[in-house]
């Protein structure tokens, strides 16, 4: 960052020629940035729009004394001087516009999109170091306080769809270490997918042990209600899964030692009577971890302890069938369709 004379001075480049233009901050008034209007104009509608109209054509496209078929000929004489045109200043903060060059001149690369992340099986798992990695290399993800500001200045900006897109695969990504934040961010601005990715890291803990200043932040009430009901509807679903579940369906895989099998079905039972009976099944419980107990009492047998591997594998099985998502909710698709009735009524 060199310094020409006062002024603190910022170039931009995106590896494709050299700067050609200059902006200015009103704020700032000692900071000047070097940058490239192609890169402005290829990632923001409003500075392709602003260099569209501004445009003039070169003089030097011009045959002498060729004019009548040159809309602007005044501005192309303009031209004849070097700097004409090639400096603007802008109401914002040096740091804000900063941000904004950076990512127009060095555009984020696409992460895996949060329709993608949620077919991966067993995402929890991943992110637990329980199972091999998933294909996601959260290195490269922008940083969750820059990209809040940079979804700021696409408000305003207008970025083009293309680096949207990479923006809420980025977002997307931080529902792994702060699925609140994205959930509450997502929702307010729009992106559907990435709250409902988002809604899938929020199993647990139960909604009722954050603070009013964490919860505070989810934009409405139905945002929080939803997740609520995506809650209840996980808890309801797995209890009834493993209250239903038996060790010996229909008496297969019954243990031939006397004993054996009465022995193992009560620890089954017992396990769980334990779990149903004293509320421990939260919205993000793994059934599969919860019924462990019963494993130290059936180790001694081959036999019963192959039915309880084959119970667990049906309860893993059932457990993945319910509701990970607010999306599966029959209440968010009667909510999306009535939104989108609402909006055709005032189009």
């Amino acid at each position: 960052m060199p310094e020409t004379g006062n002024a603190k001075v910022y170039t931009f480049k995106n590896g494709e020629g050299e700067p050609d233009f200059t902006v200015l901050s009103s704020i700032d008034k000692d900071v000047e940035f070097r940058v490239q209007r192609a890169a402005l104009a290829a990632g923001s509608e409003v500075f392709q729009d602003m260099f569209s109209v501004c445009d003039v054509p070169d003089v030097s496209d011009v045959p002498d004394g060729d004019w009548e078929n040159v809309e602007n000929v005044e501005g192309a004489k303009e031209k004849k001087q070097p700097d004409a045109g090639s400096t603007m200043t802008m109401a914002e903060d040096a740091n804000v516009l900063r941000n904004l060059f950076r990512v127009l001149h060095d555009p984020p690369i696409s992460l895996p999109s949060a329709t993608v992340m949620a077919k991966w099986v067993k995402l929890p798992h991943y992110m637990q170091g329980t199972g091999p990695a998933p294909p996601l290399d959260a290195a490269n993800a922008i940083p969750f306080p820059l990209l809040k500001k940079l979804f700021l200045l696409n408000d305003k900006y207008i970025f083009k769809p293309t680096m949207v897109a990479t923006l809420h695969t980025h977002l997307a990504v931080h529902a792994f270490d702060e699925p609140l934040e994205v959930y509450a961010m997502s929702t307010i601005l729009g992106i559907d997918d990435v709250a409902a990715f988002a809604s899938t890291q929020l199993h647990s803990p139960p909604l009722e042990s954050y603070s009013l200043d964490q919860i505070s932040i989810l934009p409405s009430i139905t945002s929080l209600h939803l997740l609520y009901q995506l809650h209840a509807v996980r808890r309801q679903r797995l209890c009834e899964v493993l209250a239903e579940e038996p060790l010996f369906p229909r008496g297969y895989g019954e243990c031939p030692t006397k004993g054996h099998t009465e022995k193992a079905e009560e620890a089954w039972r017992k396990q769980k009577r334990i779990l149903l009976s004293m509320g421990r099944i939260q919205a993000g419980a793994d059934l599969s971890i919860e019924m462990m107990p019963v494993a130290v009492e059936v180790s001694g047998c081959v036999t019963c302890h192959k039915a309880y591997q084959a119970a667990i594998g049906m309860l893993q099985y059932k457990s993945a069938k319910i509701p990970q998502s607010i999306s599966n909710l029959p209440e968010y698709k009667i909510l999306k369709q009535t939104s989108a009735a609402v909006r055709r009524l005032v189009i």
